[in-house]
């Protein structure tokens, strides 16, 4: 049961029954892995917003005051917005963190809504590793190529990596949580 505190210091129950609890559920050693990586991944996404905060800063800062931002400032808040949103991903699955519509599935027996979960975990799968595999494409067209980035000159297939990781991730944890739906339905 997952608890958190409101304005006036008193403890609200917010778990949704029949629903998997990150908490609980990720205990196993897959989970655990899971639970590490994903959390790694989604400091490293937080790191690179950071980044870009400073860089946006700076370049303002440098603007305003001497006419001169940073140059590429756009194409590298491009890249580095792409690799964070990304990055934040898995964790945000793993914590069961996206948004929740029960209205038609509220009445239903929880071995029907552990089925449903389970085939709307698997579409998740299929559609991250889609995107993984289609992001791992375009990784190497962009390194065999050589494209870089007008500005900079950078290789615009460095930041695939990120998007290659993240979204590979998310879909083995949907996998992850699939599994245990079907294992609890």
């Amino acid at each position: 049961s997952q608890w958190y505190e409101n304005n006036n210091m008193e403890k609200i129950d917010v778990s949704i029954p029949g629903q998997i609890n990150p908490d609980f559920d990720t205990r196993g050693s897959i989970g655990v892995a899971l639970r590490y990586w994903t959390t790694a991944l989604a400091l490293l996404g937080g790191l690179v917003l950071v980044l870009l905060a400073a860089m946006s800063v700076a370049s303002i800062f440098g603007r305003v005051l001497f006419s001169k931002p940073i140059q590429g400032d756009y194409e590298l808040a491009q890249m580095m917005s792409a690799m964070a949103v990304s990055l934040f991903l898995p964790y945000c699955h793993l914590r069961r963190a996206h948004v929740l519509v029960d209205f038609f599935t509220a009445k239903l027996s929880a071995r029907v809504k552990h089925g449903l979960d389970a085939i709307a975990e698997l579409l998740v799968a299929v559609i991250a590793g889609v995107f993984a595999r289609q992001l791992f494409i375009g990784m190497t067209d962009g390194q065999h190529s050589g494209e870089t980035s007008m500005l900079l000159g950078l290789p615009v297939w460095w930041p695939y990596t990120a998007l290659v990781v993240a979204f590979a991730t998310l879909c083995i944890t949907a996998l992850y949580f699939a599994l245990l739906n079907i294992a609890r339905g």
